[in-house]
Parts: C-alpha cells; sequence; structure tokens
C-alpha cells in the first residue's frame, strides 16, 4: 500500500514539472470571434441608435445616483494576494561550461525566470531540489533544457496555496539546490550546494506562524497541527507546522492514522532541512472514509510518525501516539 501512494505523488509532481517550464498558450477569451459579422452590425447601426441614446442617458442617470455602479474588485485582489519581489538578474550557477541566471521574479505567476547558456557538447535537464522560500520548504515545478551549444529559459513555479499557507506576501530569499540530469535517461549528473537568491534588499522579515495545537516539541522538532480540511481531488487534508531547528536533515513519514478509532492508510511524504520550516499536508482518501461509513471526524490519533534520513530513507528514529484534539 505504502508503495502504491509513493508511485501515486511521484507520477503527479513528475507531471506537474514536466508542465511548468513550457510556454504557456494565449488567452482563448482573448481571442474569441465576435458573433456579429461586420455587416450585421452596420445595417442595425442606425435602427439602434436612438434605443442607444436612451440607454446612454438611462446609465448615465443611474450611475449619478450611484444605484447600478458595478466595481470590479478581482483585480486589486489578486494583486494584495499575490507575494511580492524586488530582485535583479543574478548568476546562480557556473559549472563546467553551463551558466543559469536567475533574471526576474513574476509577481503574477508567482514565478521565477531562468536563462541558462550551455557551451558543452552535453545535453542537460535542469530541475531544482530543498527548495525554500524565505525559510519554508516548498515543491515548485520546473523542468528546463539545455542542449549542448545552446541556451535556454525556464520558470520557477511556485504554488500560490503553498506561499498564502506560509503567510508569504514578500518574497525575500529563496535557496534550492540546482540539479543537472542526463535527458536521456535521467541519471543525475550533478548537485550544487545550497545556492541563496536575494529577492529583497532589505534582507527576510518572514515571521513563522506557530498558532494552533503543539502536537510534538522535543529534541529541536516541533510539530503544530493546522487543522483539517477537505480536499476535492482525493478527500480530506491535515496540515501540519514543522520546524526542524536540529543540526540535521530529517525526512517524516507518516502511513497511517485513527479516525474516530479506525485506521486508515495516509500519503504524507516531507523533507525538512536543518533550520528550516514547512506545512506539511497528509492525505486522507474519501474511498477510505466512505467504506468505514465515517462522515465526521471527531477525533485523530497518529500511532507513529518515521523520521527518515532524506538520502538513505532510512528511519533513524520514531515519533509515537500522538493526539490531535483540534482538528478545525
Amino acid at each position: 500500500m505504502k508503495n502504491k501512494y509513493i508511485l501515486l505523488l511521484s507520477t503527479v509532481l513528475c507531471l506537474g514539472s514536466l508542465a511548468a517550464c513550457g510556454s504557456s498558450a494565449d488567452d482563448d477569451q482573448s481571442s474569441a470571434p465576435v458573433s456579429e459579422s461586420v455587416d450585421e452590425v452596420d445595417s442595425s447601426k442606425n435602427d439602434s441608435s436612438d434605443d442607444v441614446e436612451d440607454t446612454a442617458d438611462n446609465t448615465s442617470a443611474s450611475d449619478t445616483d450611484g444605484e447600478s455602479t458595478i466595481i470590479d474588485e478581482d483585480e486589486d485582489s489578486s494583486a494584495a494576494s499575490t507575494p511580492h519581489a524586488q530582485m535583479t538578474e543574478q548568476t546562480i550557477l557556473e559549472y563546467n561550461g553551463v551558466t543559469i541566471k536567475a533574471t526576474a521574479w513574476d509577481d503574477e505567476l508567482s514565478a521565477l525566470h531562468l536563462s541558462g547558456d550551455n557551451t558543452t557538447d552535453q545535453n542537460y535537464s535542469v530541475i531544482l531540489a530543498d527548495t525554500s522560500v524565505n525559510g519554508y520548504m516548498m515543491e515548485p515545478t520546473c523542468f528546463m533544457e539545455l542542449n549542448a551549444q545552446a541556451s535556454g529559459e525556464g520558470d520557477v513555479q511556485f504554488l500560490s496555496e503553498e506561499l498564502a499557507d506560509c503567510n508569504i506576501t514578500d518574497v525575500s530569499t529563496i535557496e534550492t539546490k540546482i540539479v543537472l540530469l542526463d535527458p536521456t535517461t535521467y541519471t543525475t549528473l550533478y548537485t550544487s550546494e545550497t545556492i541563496t537568491i536575494s529577492a529583497n534588499p532589505d534582507g527576510n522579515s518572514q515571521t513563522f506562524d506557530e498558532t494552533g495545537e503543539t502536537i510534538y516539541n522535543e529534541d529541536g522538532l516541533k510539530l503544530i497541527s493546522k487543522g483539517m480540511s477537505d480536499d476535492p481531488a482525493f478527500g480530506k487534508i491535515w496540515k501540519v507546522y514543522i520546524a526542524n531547528d536540529t543540526d540535521h536533515d530529517i525526512s517524516l513519514y507518516i502511513p497511517s492514522a485513527k479516525l474516530n478509532g479506525v485506521a486508515l492508510d495516509t500519503l504524507f511524504t516531507q523533507t525538512i532541512p536543518a533550520g528550516k520550516k514547512a506545512i506539511g499536508a497528509m492525505t486522507i482518501f474519501q474511498e477510505d472514509l466512505d467504506s468505514n461509513q465515517i462522515t465526521t471526524i471527531n477525533t485523530m490519533e497518529i500511532p507513529s510518525i518515521e523520521v527518515q534520513d532524506p538520502l538513505t530513507h532510512e528511519a533513524v528514529s520514531s515519533i509515537d501516539n500522538l493526539v490531535v484534539s483540534s482538528l478545525s
């Protein structure tokens, strides 16, 4: 069962990565044809001129009275909730004839633009690993091709939901590792050390939200429940704030949970490097809830959280018998 869910998660992330750096299609709505022909408009123009004038007069009068004025707040609302960054072009990798630059941040798309030059005879695919924004771990999607003796471009696309969960409104620093793959075999040819991309000249002012029910706080590792919510795709999602204040990287794996006393399989893996924070999301499948006739979740217990070495995936310790009292 564990392999089944890990395969599902890997497939979803791979498809997202392949799609993220592709060119976006033009907006279909902006190129939609006008339903009336020019001749039809011309033939009816004179007949409807009086109606147009009357309509204009009525509209003007209504606007004056303040009864029919429509205010579109979508644009302002979207802009207010979109993370902002102030960054200049930066060279983030120079390796054996390969140069990669971070060129700009797109506020609207929550995306980091990359450009690269490859002066070698080796084709490369570029992905990222262990990426964080303002100290919070993220899972952005990016897949940039750098063919031999050629240049390439790509976008690192961050999920708006992940940024919102971490209360990130201003992007200050992005830390990541750049991985160069063989595009045919997907063999890793090179992995960089952690690089830092500065996106705010004033530095990192991020605050970490540690409100909620603390369910574990020992030996430099803190877990705080952020509640349960519906997931339209799979069923339910339980979110947990994780602070790794130890001096070593870890991965957490939760194979199952007890809901209302019933043991159900779950989907949860989260890697947290030393000194980083994360908002982890545990999936509970709707088909399992339905088969056990669980419509309302009143209690949740986590029998065991496996703490793993993120490189070997071997268990190094475990956190046992956690009870989550607040699920709202």
